[in-house]
C-alpha cells in the first residue's frame, strides 16, 4: 500500500503549466521520455525550463538541465528575466546546469558541472549519471538534441548517441523532457530516431 509506483498519484509528473496537467491527466507520467519538439524559436526550451522551474519550486523535485546549444549564463539571465532565479536552487543544491554548449566554441568555461576537453557521449552520460545521484534528481532536461550536429559529424553517430542518451534517461527513471526541432510539418523530429 506505501508502494510509490502502485499509488496513481505518484505515477505522474506535474507539469506546473495551467492547463496541461489536467489534459496529461494529472502531468507526465514519470520515469520516462517526451519529446519536444517544433521549428525553432516556438519557445521549446522555456517550456522544459518551467518544467524544471515549477517542480523545483512547487513540487520540491530537484532538477538537471543539460544544455548543448545554450551556454548556461545566457540560459540563467534569459530564465531571471522570466523570474524563475535558476541559480538560487543551483546555489541551494537542488539543480544541476551540466554545460554541454561552451566545449564547441573552444572557449573556457567557468561551469562546475561541464563537458571535458571535446565531446563525447560516454561523457556526457557519465556526467548525467553522477548529478542525478548527488543531488537526487527526478526531472531532467536535455536541449537541444540537434545540436549534437555540431559535435558529431556523421548522422549515423548522431542518431546512436540520442539513442543512448534516452536509454539511459529510461534507465535512470527520471522524467526527462528532450526538446529537438522540426524541420516541416510533416516531420516530427529532425533525426527520425528521436520518436
Amino acid at each position: 500500500m506505501n508502494d510509490p509506483e502502485k499509488n496513481p498519484v505518484n505515477r505522474r509528473v506535474k507539469t506546473g503549466i495551467d492547463g496541461l496537467d489536467q489534459v496529461l491527466d494529472g502531468g507526465y507520467p514519470r520515469g520516462t521520455n517526451i519529446l519536444v519538439t517544433g521549428p525553432s524559436g516556438t519557445g521549446k526550451t522555456i517550456f522544459c525550463a518551467q518544467f524544471i522551474y515549477k517542480g523545483l519550486r512547487d513540487y520540491n523535485e530537484n532538477g538537471i538541465f543539460v544544455t548543448l546549444e545554450e551556454k548556461p549564463k545566457n540560459l540563467r539571465k534569459g530564465m531571471l528575466s522570466l523570474g524563475w532565479d535558476f541559480k538560487k536552487y543551483e546555489d541551494e543544491g537542488k539543480l544541476i546546469i551540466i554545460d554541454a554548449a561552451s566545449i564547441r566554441s573552444g572557449l573556457a568555461t567557468k561551469e562546475k558541472y561541464k563537458m571535458p576537453k571535446g565531446f563525447d557521449t560516454d561523457n556526457l552520460l557519465i556526467g548525467i549519471h553522477k548529478a542525478a545521484k548527488e543531488i537526487g534528481a527526478t526531472r531532467i532536461v536535455v536541449d537541444s538534441l540537434p545540436s549534437l550536429e555540431l559535435h558529431l559529424n556523421d548522422t549515423a553517430l548522431i542518431r546512436k548517441s540520442i539513442f543512448r542518451i534516452s536509454s539511459l534517461l529510461l534507465e535512470t527513471r527520471m522524467t526527462s523532457l528532450l526538446t529537438t526541432e522540426s524541420l516541416n510539418s510533416n516531420m516530427i523530429s529532425r533525426y527520425g530516431v528521436e520518436e
